[in-house]
């Protein structure tokens, strides 16, 4: 017996994608949305609304319905891969200090993603995708320690994924293992033959926490800075960059933010109570407003000039 329902669907996910490949996309919204009650019985409508949210760039204003068809589809890998893909760039960009709560987008993400890796064969094609998409949401949850086991074997499975490899080694960054993720990055580097300025300063950060000055000091050459020098902590020294404010979070998960002098662009003094020499990121945690310094999250506190390792910290 023909099911007028499923024909009216199937009728539906035509026009929609026609429409979107068209670049109509709230048209092909006006159609598909009567029927998202069925994104949870009917892959077709769910792969559909996963294109479209795609291509729309719809993925935060759609959250709710993909996170239900990753939720909803373990058993379509495929399916829950490009759905999660969809959600990691809309909520790609966090401060990497933030800690979001339980029911956070993100760790559905990982939850979801995790519960269809369960199913798929190690060497299955979309293994490494899988595993990529788990530590991509595990970094944008904040436990960079747990991101980097799924992102490296991501790597090792698909080693021309380059863009796979800058996230780990942003990663490692972010989870204060510096000489790894320089490794990383100047794999990167290799591979693509070229440097943009996020890999410059990402290059510039890691060698610092590495203890690498003057590796350090050619990155911030290289992107103009050419009065840097090497400090008396074997670090760079960039003359009059001003005062910054770095965040600091707090072991009960709260932040503190505090005045900073720099001596490069990623390190310097920041001011009391602490007192520290610390180590920061280069993307603010908010919008910079004229008149205001910037506000820098920290990756890590630096030993004392007197008391820095004889060789690179990991």
């Amino acid at each position: 017996m023909l099911d007028f329902r499923l024909v009216r669907v199937n009728k539906a996910i035509t026009r929609a994608l026609r429409f979107s490949r068209a670049g109509n996309h709230p048209a092909a919204w006006r159609v598909l949305f009567p029927h998202r009650g069925a994104l949870s019985a009917n892959p077709d409508l769910a792969a559909a609304w996963v294109e479209l949210a795609e291509r729309a760039n719809a993925g935060h204003a759609r959250r709710r319905e993909l996170l239900t068809i990753i939720e909803s589809w373990p058993n379509q890998p495929a399916l829950v891969s490009a759905g999660a893909a969809v959600l990691l760039a809309a909520f790609d960009g966090r401060p990497h200090d933030h800690r979001p709560p339980p029911n956070d987008p993100m760790r559905r993400v990982c939850a979801a993603v995790e519960v269809t890796l369960a199913g798929v064969p190690s060497q299955a094609p979309l293994s490494a995708a899988l595993h990529y998409r788990l530590g991509s949401a595990l970094r944008l949850c904040g436990e960079h320690d747990a991101a980097i086991d799924p992102l490296t074997s991501a790597v090792t499975s698909a080693p021309q994924e380059h863009g796979w490899r800058y996230d780990l080694g942003l990663t490692c960054k972010l989870a204060g293992r510096f000489v790894a993720a320089l490794e990383h990055f100047q794999a990167y580097a290799a591979a693509r033959g070229d440097d943009d300025e996020g890999l410059l300063w990402n290059l510039a950060i890691c060698a610092t926490g590495a203890g690498q000055g003057a590796l350090a000091r050619d990155q911030w050459h290289a992107m103009g800075m050419t009065d840097t020098v090497l400090g008396e902590d074997g670090l760079p020294l960039v003359p009059d960059l001003g005062l910054i404010t770095v965040r600091i979070r707090r072991e009960d998960g709260t932040f503190v933010e505090l005045e900073a002098r720099p001596q490069s662009p990623c390190h310097g003094r920041i001011a009391s109570p602490s007192g520290l020499r610390g180590l920061w990121d280069g993307a603010p945690v908010r919008t910079v407003l004229p008149g205001q310094p910037p506000c820098l999250p920290l990756l890590a506190r630096l030993p004392e000039a007197a008391d820095a390792p004889g060789s690179p910290a990991e």
